[in-house]
C-alpha cells in the first residue's frame, strides 16, 4: 500500500481561515452597536439594559474562543504545509507501509 506525502492546499486553507476570522469579528458588531443611548428609566428598560450586557458579554466569551480555535488551526495548518516541503525536500514523495 502506498500513501502520498501529506498534502494541504495552501491558498484555500489560508483563504478558508481568513473568511473564518471575518465571520467571527462580524459577529460582535450588531448586538453591541444596538445598546441604545437611554435618557429615561423604567423596570423594563432596566431589565432590557441588563439582558443586553449580558448577551454582548456571552457573545464577547464566544467570540475570543472562536479566535483562539482559530489560532490553533492556523497553527495546525502551518505544521502540516512545513511537513509537507520539509517532507518534499527530502524526496518522500511516497511513503511505504511495510
Amino acid at each position: 500500500m502506498v500513501y502520498s506525502v501529506v498534502q494541504i492546499n495552501e491558498e484555500k486553507f489560508a483563504a478558508t481561515v481568513l473568511a473564518a476570522k471575518t465571520n467571527v469579528d462580524a459577529i460582535y458588531q450588531p448586538v453591541c452597536e444596538a445598546l441604545p443611548e437611554i435618557s429615561s428609566r423604567s423596570i423594563a428598560l432596566n431589565e432590557y439594559v441588563a439582558q443586553l450586557a449580558e448577551l454582548q458579554s456571552l457573545i464577547a466569551l464566544y467570540q475570543s474562543l472562536a479566535n483562539a480555535d482559530l489560532q490553533t488551526i492556523q497553527a495546525i495548518g502551518n505544521s502540516l504545509i512545513e511537513t509537507d516541503q520539509t517532507l518534499a525536500k527530502e524526496g518522500f514523495s511516497d511513503v511505504l507501509l511495510n
